[in-house]
C-alpha cells in the first residue's frame, strides 16, 4: 500500500471513530419520554448494562441495571419492579416516574434503615450522595410500627432525612 493509501486509511479511521463517539453521546443526551409506555426501554443504556434515571431535579444519573438482579421481580406493566425482598426492608422502584420505595419491616427500625440504605447504595452502584439527588421515600408501615407509620423518612443521610422515633444518634449529612 502506498503512503496515500495509507494516510486516506487512518482519516477514515478517524472519521469512524468521530462517527461512533458522536453517534453514542447523541443517544446518551436524548431525553426519557414521559409516557410510560416503553419507558424501561428508553432508560436502559446501551453502555455498561446501566439505566439512567431521572433525579429529583429533572437530570439524570446512570446507575446499575438492577431489572437484572437475580432478586428483582417486576411487578406489573409499568415495569415497576421489587428490587429486593428482604427480611428487614424491601426496595421497590416505579418505572413511570423513577422513584424508589424503601419499606422498613424489621423489628429494629434503626438496623432496618442502616441495612436498606446501605443495600441501596451497593445495588445502584453510585456514591452515596448521589442517592440523595433520586426521589426515594422512605416508610414503615402500619403492621410493623402503627407509631412509625405514615411518615417519609427518607434517607437517613440526606439532608431531608427525618430521625425514625425513639432514635437518639445524630444523622451524617451529606452538603447537597
Amino acid at each position: 500500500m502506498n503512503q496515500e493509501g495509507k494516510m486516506n486509511k487512518k482519516i477514515l479511521s478517524k472519521l469512524l471513530k468521530t462517527f461512533a463517539v458522536a453517534t453514542v453521546s447523541f443517544m446518551l443526551l436524548l431525553p426519557v419520554p414521559s409516557s410510560s409506555s416503553g419507558i424501561v426501554d428508553s432508560l436502559i443504556s446501551r453502555v455498561s448494562n446501566k439505566l439512567l434515571i431521572k433525579t429529583s431535579d429533572n437530570k439524570n444519573i446512570f446507575v446499575n441495571n438492577f431489572y437484572s438482579l437475580p432478586s428483582a421481580t417486576i411487578i406489573d406493566e409499568e415495569k415497576d419492579v421489587e428490587i429486593i425482598a428482604a427480611q428487614n426492608y424491601s426496595i421497590v422502584f416505579y418505572a413511570k416516574d423513577s422513584s424508589f420505595n424503601v419499606a422498613l419491616l424489621g423489628n429494629n427500625l434503626i438496623a432496618s434503615r442502616n441495612e436498606a440504605e446501605t443495600v441501596l447504595v451497593k445495588i445502584l452502584g453510585i456514591a452515596q450522595v448521589d442517592t440523595c439527588r433520586l426521589t426515594v421515600s422512605l416508610g414503615v408501615p402500619y403492621f410493623v410500627s402503627p407509631d412509625a407509620s405514615g411518615v417519609n423518612y427518607n434517607l437517613s443521610y440526606c439532608r431531608n432525612g427525618v430521625m425514625l422515633p425513639h432514635q437518639t444518634r445524630p444523622q451524617i449529612l451529606i452538603p447537597q
